[in-house]
This record gives structure tokens, C-alpha cells and sequence, in this order.
């Protein structure tokens, strides 16, 4: 039996392996600091590229093989629906290499956008946003958090580092539509494969995702089904005994959406939910997300890091009333930003999430929005982390 951790990332942030000429993908670091500190008798890397000689994790893909369009070839590397016996799952694919107890499987979902113009979606996020900005935010709180944003963003402006690959914008996810890059300093300095790299693509593919993600119903759903499909999978495979959801970014919305109207007579298998750099509560106060917690309530512990010098990010466990700048502080007693339902009185009920402060400037690395990097961040985020897989998987 497999304890699964699963990675969920942003949209434009996938970045899938290319172990032929040795492009790690998005989660590859990640796995590689997990195993560091968990050791290899307990994370196990994907037996089909350990046969290549490349350790990671198991990627999945919603379009394989490339360019087809097809779904079900890439999901079924987590296994296929029996007939015979429904409601199971086939094992016929191992999800580590020599019996570990911990299993990682990381998720691409591309070619599911639309290449749509950018203008468009952020035209419509803006004026959404613009009604409700109140309950983000005052003008004076917006001003201290943007000084506090650019403050942030200075040191790194302008150069060319080559970003963590978990912040490695997408090659395939630049806009077909996407304007010329200005000369300048705000020219996106580009890789070897052309795909824009730095501080601006990356703050650029943040504002694309999120703009199509809330304005696209269609993209929005493709998008969430495929988690759910692959969850799902890993639910019903006998070998699996627990899942662990591991999202970053806008990846944390896309896991929030699909674990709050997860099916209930699988939700037992999900033992923990991990955010990191989550913008849920901008997506709350300014786009009337929805504060329910749904079939979150029950599972295991949410747990969420975030970076006050994050602009992505905000706390998500602080009171309802919090604004950027306040102290996080809550009392068990207090109402939260989220809420869950009692099944049996249907009365509203306070919902805990654990949280962590850290500080990603001085514990991370790498160019791209160092701030926004969690899964570097050893000390704070890969060694906490590492130790609640290990209750998930109840290895002591």
C-alpha cells in the first residue's frame, strides 16, 4: 500500500519533463528536496523514467500523446476503470520503483486553454474585481501593499535568472495572440526554446491564468475534471491507501474547487491538503468564490504556507475582516475566511486551517517571483512538509 502525494500547479506553469535532453519538469526540484530529506526507501520515483536513469516524480497528462487532444491514454497511467468490477481501478502500472511507501504524481493539464486574446478576460476580471475591491482591501491598505510589492519585486527586476522550475512559464501556454514584446526594460528576456523567462513573464502568466480561469466556464471545467478524473483514479487502485493534494499557486483554487465537490464516498482516501502562495482570498473577496468549504469538512488537515512579500498570496486562515497589512492572528472562536456546514443541523461552523508564515527571500532561490517560491524553500516549507507526509503515510 502507497501513500500518493499529488501536485497541482497553475496553468501556465505545467512544465512538463523532456528527460531526453535533460528539461526537468515542473515538480522534478521538489521531488528531488522530498527525497533528500525523506531518503529514497521512502519516496519512490516513476519506474518508466528510472529505467531511462532519471529520478522524479510520475507526470501525468491530460493530452497524450502531445498534440492529439486525447485524455484517456495519459490518465491511464494511474490506472483504467475495470468493467468487472466497478467502482476499482487497474494496478498494472506501479506509481514507485522498488515498494516505497510514498508515491509522487504531478499533473500537466495542457492544451486544455483556449488561445483566446488576454485583453478580453482581463477587461472582464478588472471590472469584477473593481466592484468588490472594497472587501479586499481599503485605499490606504492598497497603497501599503503595493509599496510593499514593489519593494519586493525591485531586487529581481530586470534580471535573467533562470527561474526554479516550478516557475518555469510553459512553453506550449504562450498566447498565440500574445503582443510583441516591448523593447526595453520591459522586454521578456527569453530561453533557448523562445519561452519568455524572468519577473515580468512570470507575472504576466499569473494575470493570464487567473484571468481565464475566472471569465472561461469552459477552460475552468475541462480543467477540474481532470483533477478530479485523476484523483479519482488514485482513490479507487487498491494499492493506494491515501492521497495527499499538493498545490501551489493557482493550482491551490483548481484543487479547492474539485476537493470541496469531491465525491463523498471517496473523500476518506484524502488525508491532507497542503497550500502554498494561494490567492483563494482575492478570489473570495473579489470574485465571489464562495466561502464553503463543502467536502473539505471531514477530510484531513488544510494546511497552507504563505509569504507576506508574496503578491500572489495572502493568509487564509486569518479573520473574515482581514486586510493585507493586518496582523493573521485568529481565535478558535472567531469566523474565518472559510466556513463548512454541519451535515447533521445545517448550521454554519468555523473552519481551522493550519498556517505558516514564511519568508521565501531570504529561504528560497532561483529568478522568475522568488517570493512566490515555496517548493525551495527547505527550511520552511520541504521539511514540514516532508514530516506531514510522513504522518499521512503513518511512518512515525
Amino acid at each position: 500500500m502507497v501513500t500518493c502525494l499529488v501536485s497541482v500547479h497553475g496553468i501556465g506553469f505545467q512544465t512538463p519533463p523532456n528527460d531526453a535532453s535533460g528539461v526537468p519538469g515542473y515538480a522534478d526540484a521538489l521531488h528531488a528536496h522530498l527525497r533528500d530529506v525523506l531518503g529514497g526507501a521512502v519516496l519512490g520515483d516513476d519506474p518508466n523514467r528510472l529505467a531511462a536513469g532519471v529520478r522524479g516524480p510520475v507526470y501525468v497528462h491530460s493530452n497524450w500523446p502531445p498534440g492529439t487532444g486525447g485524455t484517456e491514454l495519459g490518465l491511464a497511467r494511474l490506472g483504467k476503470w475495470t468493467m468487472d468490477r466497478p467502482g476499482r481501478c487497474t494496478v498494472d502500472q506501479p506509481l514507485v520503483d522498488a515498494g516505497q511507501p510514498l508515491a509522487h504524481v504531478a499533473l500537466i493539464y495542457a492544451h486544455l486553454e483556449e488561445k483566446t486574446q488576454a485583453l478580453g478576460p482581463l477587461l472582464e476580471i478588472s471590472t469584477m474585481a473593481a466592484v468588490s475591491l472594497s472587501n479586499y482591501s481599503s485605499v490606504v491598505g492598497l497603497l501599503r501593499t503595493a509599496m510593499s510589492d514593489v519593494g519586493t519585486l525591485l531586487p529581481s527586476w530586470g534580471t535573467h535568472a533562470e527561474p526554479t522550475p516550478s516557475l518555469q512559464v510553459r512553453p506550449d501556454d504562450i498566447r498565440q495572440t500574445t503582443e510583441a514584446p516591448k523593447a526595453g526594460m520591459f522586454q521578456l528576456p527569453a530561453g533557448q526554446d523562445g519561452t519568455p523567462t524572468g519577473l515580468l513573464a512570470t507575472l504576466r502568466q499569473l494575470e493570464n491564468d487567473v484571468a481565464a480561469y475566472v471569465t472561461r466556464n469552459s477552460l475552468r471545467q475541462r480543467v477540474r475534471s481532470f483533477v478530479q478524473e485523476s484523483l479519482l483514479r488514485l482513490a479507487y487502485r487498491p494499492d493506494v491507501d491515501a492521497i495527499v493534494v499538493n498545490s501551489h499557486s493557482q493550482g491551490t483554487v483548481v484543487s479547492f474547487d474539485v476537493l470541496r465537490d469531491f465525491p463523498p464516498v471517496a473523500r476518506y482516501k484524502i488525508k491532507a491538503f497542503v497550500t502554498a502562495g494561494s490567492p483563494l482570498r482575492k478570489y473570495t473577496d473579489l470574485f465571489q468564490w464562495g466561502r464553503e468549504v463543502g467536502c473539505l469538512y471531514g477530510m484531513g488537515q488544510w494546511s497552507n504556507f504563505w509569504d507576506t512579500r508574496d503578491p500572489v498570496a495572502d493568509s487564509l486562515n486569518a479573520p473574515d475582516d482581514w486586510q493585507p497589512g493586518q496582523p493573521a492572528d485568529r481565535t478558535p472562536d472567531q469566523q474565518g475566511l472559510f466556513q463548512a456546514v454541519d451535515p447533521d443541523s445545517g448550521n454554519l461552523l468555523p473552519y481551522w486551517i493550519d498556517e505558516t508564515l514564511v519568508d521565501n527571500l531570504a529561504n528560497s532561490s532561483g529568478g522568475g517571483l522568488q517570493a512566490h517560491n515555496y517548493w525551495d524553500n527547505r527550511q520552511q516549507f520541504v521539511v514540514p512538509f516532508a514530516q506531514l507526509l510522513r504522518g499521512a503515510a503513518r511512518l512515525g
